[in-house]
């Protein structure tokens, strides 16, 4: 039973495994908690608004991101390892970022005079040997990542603002509603 109490011993000192959660909770805490809050909040505005998302949906991205890896010649469980990720914690932000998709994503459109003047800004930064349409469709998606960014941002912030949030134990929120600190 020693080790569920000690977690290592120096020299005969132990470090206890409360020791160990309690510099941890020091150190990102605050991180954790609003993490798992902004998760809980954008779970139950997925259940709110009647949105779901199958399975199939999150295994197809979940093959694509393993594809992607693979064909750089990366191992797919050891990069999980060494984020400190499982395959079900890759599966629950896939299904938390899709519903964001589905939540946030549902007006952003991209001009085709937004993507000709992006193409004319950054000329210089794009890549010269992409077909037209290939580039178009790049800066398109880029386009669209910038404005779902922004919206995301926004309706985080709302949905924050709306709920009722209440913390206990060691976290205190600031007084502008933005970070939690230690106490």
């Amino acid at each position: 039973f020693r080790g569920l109490v000690i977690a290592a011993m120096v020299n005969g000192q132990p470090i206890s495994r409360m020791k160990i959660r309690s510099e941890a909770e020091k150190m990102q805490g605050q991180q954790v908690l609003d993490k798992l809050v902004m998760e809980a909040l954008i779970e139950q505005k997925a259940r709110e608004k009647g949105v779901q998302i199958s399975d199939e949906v999150i295994q197809t991205q979940l093959d694509e991101i393993k594809q992607n890896v693979e064909e750089q010649g990366q191992d797919f469980e050891q990069l999980l390892a060494m984020q400190g990720m499982t395959l079900e914690d890759l599966r629950h932000q896939i299904k938390l970022q899709q519903y964001v998709d589905a939540l946030v994503a549902t007006d952003i459109e991209i001009t085709e005079e937004e993507i000709d003047q992006y193409i004319e800004d950054n000329a210089d930064f794009l890549p010269e040997d992409m077909e037209e349409e290939e580039l178009r469709e790049m800066v398109k998606e880029q386009l669209s990542q910038q404005q779902m960014s922004g919206k995301y941002q926004q309706w985080a912030e709302d949905l924050r603002e709306e709920a009722n949030i209440q913390y206990f134990g060691q976290y205190i929120q600031e007084e502008d509603d933005s970070a939690l600190m230690l106490q």
